[in-house]
């Protein structure tokens, strides 16, 4: 692919202050570009505003809207997806960010990966959650998130303790309403979670 010029709009005045702050900018992008560094991303403009000088509220509602329109193949997948896997974290670090003003974005990233538990599989989500927004701000982190997401298996969890055969056939006959047998039957027959049941 050729290169070719392209018009970049700072906003900035029209003075020389304006013209200083502009050859700046300029430099910055030409060493990024002899580096092969260079992101659009920076300069994305978003319901009018340029992604990097947003607050984070904005930043965060660009990124749902940014996932949510790479997702369109399935979007109640998606929705769900967003709302147990996204949106649980993408508040603690919006709640972090709020209560703590004095940090950097990279450092209340750190600090809300940092209020889940080590080791665990909310940990691992999100480290996952918040990776995905950095790659969407284009946030470099001194430390990649991976390191922190911990040694989480789900072969390490704890073994339940399950009711046998013969306690599931009792408990199905207390159950007096026939709808609410069939569900308890189906659970008990395929191993189904309490929510799956209704999804088949």
């Amino acid at each position: 692919m050729r290169s070719h010029q392209q018009r970049l709009s700072l906003n900035l005045p029209a003075t020389p202050a304006g013209l200083k702050q502009a050859e700046q900018e300029a430099k910055i992008i030409a060493a990024q570009l002899l580096q092969n560094t260079f992101s659009w991303r920076s300069y994305l403009i978003v319901n009018g505003d340029r992604l990097q000088q947003m607050d984070l509220p904005a930043k965060l509602q660009a990124f749902e809207q940014h996932y949510f329109a790479q997702s369109t193949s399935r979007p109640a997948s998606a929705r769900t997806t967003w709302e147990t896997a996204y949106a649980p974290y993408l508040r603690k670090l919006s709640a972090i960010a709020q209560s703590r003003p004095a940090l950097s974005l990279p450092e209340a990233i750190y600090a809300a990966v940092q209020a889940t538990k080590p080791n665990s599989r909310s940990r691992q989500i999100c480290c996952t959650a918040l990776n995905a927004l950095c790659e969407f701000l284009a946030v470099e982190l001194p430390t990649e998130l991976k390191q922190y997401a911990g040694n989480y298996s789900p072969n390490r969890t704890q073994a339940r303790s399950l009711p046998t055969d013969d306690q599931i056939v009792k408990a199905i006959d207390l159950i007096p309403n026939p709808a609410w047998r069939f569900v308890y039957g189906i659970m008990a027959a395929y191993g189904l979670r309490n929510h799956e049941v209704f999804f088949l």
